[in-house]
């Protein structure tokens, strides 16, 4: 990761001899996306890709303007802006395909770019909107484009991300099997392509561990589930790389929940300070408000009242700023829970009707089996 830091940092450098400004625009946006990515939510970085914009918005041809936007597809999903991150994804891909949708017609960076914005943000966003029958539908259309074109190792990267979905709406066995199947030859008729290389590079690996770990846990496997977690978060300190910002936050947030379900607050109290430490730097308002729930719920178990009303109160002033239905049900049943302890039963009362708004919200898009009681329970 330091390689790639560096590169980034001497392009942002070289492209200030620049003189044609909306050029020099383009470039900088480029260069500062690819630091947000590959680097984690940087406040610098974000204010300077959105001033870029500003002017590409205005100057620019409208491929260059595409692409910017295809840049900013990422972006918005980073700063937990999920429904405009799949509205600039739409609008980008109108204009850089021009009806064209064939993958094998594209060249090796459009081609990429429409698999990272519009094959896997799209409906990872969907994901994070609760909209969890939308997400598996364009999963699968992605993955059956994938396969028909033998992209065979990006086709399974999908899945992975499918999978992670899948955890979130508590479909744990679902997650588990995709993940100790899938390989990067794999395709749906369960053999494997020699072709392709036999282990996935390291940060589509990590992202398959979590979400296995996940999985396991969820199922009460935990034995199984910290061997996995505990190899991806090894892989992440030693050598870390892209998407680190986004697994790290999970992996610590699968890790506290394991570790309460086995009667352990220390522990669980430990990967919550690290999960706050990561998600205090803004930009990612799901895991903060994920993080200061898990915080809050450590608290209360604890009876350090002050501390879980401070977290809990933070919780809410996020959940009510972004659109975050997978953390706001979390956060609105706890603050139920914490109002009702504290004897205060009209507050009690009110979000606990927020928290059933928001369960029967993602009520809506699951799937009509015996998944759905795990999480509406």
């Amino acid at each position: 990761m330091s390689r790639s830091e560096y590169v980034i940092r001497q392009a942002i450098e070289l492209n200030q001899r620049q003189t044609d400004p909306v050029l020099r625009s383009i470039a900088q946006a480029s260069c500062h996306f690819w630091r947000l990515w590959e680097l984690g939510w940087n406040d610098e970085s974000a204010a300077i890709f959105r001033e870029s914009g500003s002017v590409i918005e205005v100057a620019a041809d409208r491929r260059a303007l595409a692409w910017y936007r295809l840049e900013n597809t990422c972006i918005q999903f980073m700063s937990s802006h999920y429904r405009d991150s799949r509205r600039q994804v739409e609008l980008g891909i109108a204009v850089l395909f021009d009806g064209s949708m064939d993958v094998s017609d594209l060249n090796v960076n459009l081609g990429l770019a429409y698999w990272g914005a519009y094959q896997v943000v799209r409906p990872w966003s969907a994901i994070h909107l609760g909209e969890w029958a939308t997400a598996d539908r364009e999963f699968e259309e992605e993955i059956s484009v994938l396969e028909r074109n033998r992209a065979l190792y990006l086709g399974n990267t999908v899945r992975v991300y499918r999978a992670w979905g899948w955890v979130i709406a508590h479909e744990f066995e679902r997650a588990r099997d995709a993940c100790e199947t899938i390989a990067p030859g794999w395709d749906s008729s369960g053999t494997i392509d020699p072709a392709f290389p036999p282990a996935f590079n390291p940060s589509e690996e990590r992202a398959r561990l979590v979400t296995l770990g996940a999985a396991q846990a969820g199922l009460g496997r935990y034995d199984a589930a910290l061997e996995h977690l505990e190899a991806a978060r090894q892989q992440m300190l030693e050598n870390p790389v892209a998407l680190d910002w986004y697994w790290r936050a999970a992996v610590e947030w699968v890790l506290v929940q394991l570790w309460i379900a086995r009667g352990d607050p220390a522990r669980a109290g430990s990967h919550a300070k690290d999960l706050l430490a990561l998600t205090a730097g803004g930009g990612q308002a799901t895991w903060r408000a994920l993080a200061l729930e898990v915080a809050a719920h450590i608290a209360m178990c604890e009876r350090d009242l002050p501390r879980a009303r401070e977290h809990i109160n933070e919780a809410l002033s996020v959940v009510e700023r972004f659109e975050i239905p997978v953390a706001a049900w979390r956060v609105q049943a706890l603050a139920a829970k914490f109002f009702e302890s504290a004897g205060d039963n009209a507050s009690a009362q009110y979000h606990r009707e927020l928290a059933q708004a928001a369960t029967l919200r993602l009520e809506g898009s699951l799937p009509r089996h015996a998944f759905r009681k795990r999480l509406l329970t």
